[in-house]
C-alpha cells in the first residue's frame, strides 16, 4: 500500500495534539488541507496559476488518491480562482485524508463520548518519528543556516497561513515572521489566500 506523504497528509499530522490525541484548529483544518491540496497539485506540475486561477497542464493523474478527484475538479471548471477551490467540499477532503491515513497506518482514530453524550474521535499518531522528522524540517527551515526545498517552504507557508499551533504557535509566528513570508513568496498563491480567508471566516464567526 502506498504510503501517504502528500502535503495535506502532513499538514493533518501536524494538526494533531500529540500528547492530548486531538486535531487542534478544527474549524479552519479543512480549507487548511484542501489548499495544501492545491499546492501539491502545483509542486507536480500539475497545476499552475493564470491570473489568480488554477489553470491544469494536463500532466498524468497524480498517483495519490486524494489528489485526484481534486485536480480533476479543477479540470472541469477553470473559470474559478484559488479561493473557490480551497472553500470547496472541506468536509469531505478532510475525511478522505484522515481515512486515506488511517490505511497507511499512520493514525488510529478511536471513537470516545464527551460527558456520555457528545460523539468525539482521539488521533493517535502511530509513527511519532515520521510526525516529528516533519516537526525537524520546519524547524530547520526556519533558520538560515540550511537549504530549503518546495515542499518544505510550502508546509512552512501553509501551517503558518492556517495556524498550525502544535508547530507554529502566535509567537513563534510572530518571531520568524520575515523567514516566513520568505517562503510564502516562493509558495506562490495559495497560502496567501488561505491566510485572507480564514481571517474573513473569523471575523464573520
Amino acid at each position: 500500500m502506498q504510503r501517504p506523504d502528500s502535503l495535506p497528509a502532513q499538514l493533518f499530522l501536524l494538526a494533531v495534539d500529540p500528547a492530548r490525541r486531538r486535531l487542534t484548529g478544527r474549524s479552519g483544518l479543512g480549507y487548511v488541507l484542501r489548499a495544501a491540496a492545491l499546492v501539491d497539485l502545483q509542486l507536480s506540475g500539475h497545476l499552475v496559476d493564470d491570473g489568480g486561477r488554477p489553470k491544469a497542464t494536463g500532466n498524468p493523474e497524480p498517483p495519490d488518491p486524494v489528489l485526484d478527484p481534486i485536480l480533476r475538479q479543477v479540470t472541469a471548471d477553470p473559470r474559478r480562482r484559488w479561493s473557490y477551490w480551497v472553500g470547496r467540499d472541506v468536509r469531505p477532503t478532510t475525511a478522505a485524508i484522515r481515512e486515506q491515513l488511517v490505511a497507511g497506518r499512520r493514525i488510529e482514530v478511536e471513537p470516545y463520548r464527551i460527558l456520555v453524550l457528545l460523539p468525539a474521535r482521539r488521533i493517535i499518531v502511530l509513527e511519532p518519528f515520521a510526525r516529528d522528522r516533519i516537526v525537524g524540517a520546519i524547524d530547520a527551515a526556519l533558520g538560515d543556516g540550511w537549504p530549503v526545498g518546495e515542499r518544505t517552504a510550502a508546509l512552512v507557508a501553509l501551517a503558518a497561513a492556517g495556524r498550525i499551533r502544535p508547530v507554529l504557535p502566535a509567537a513563534r509566528r510572530r518571531a520568524n515572521r520575515q523567514r516566513i513570508a520568505q517562503l510564502t513568496e516562493r509558495t506562490g498563491p495559495v497560502p496567501m489566500v488561505l491566510r485572507k480567508m480564514l481571517r474573513a471566516a473569523a471575523a464573520s464567526g
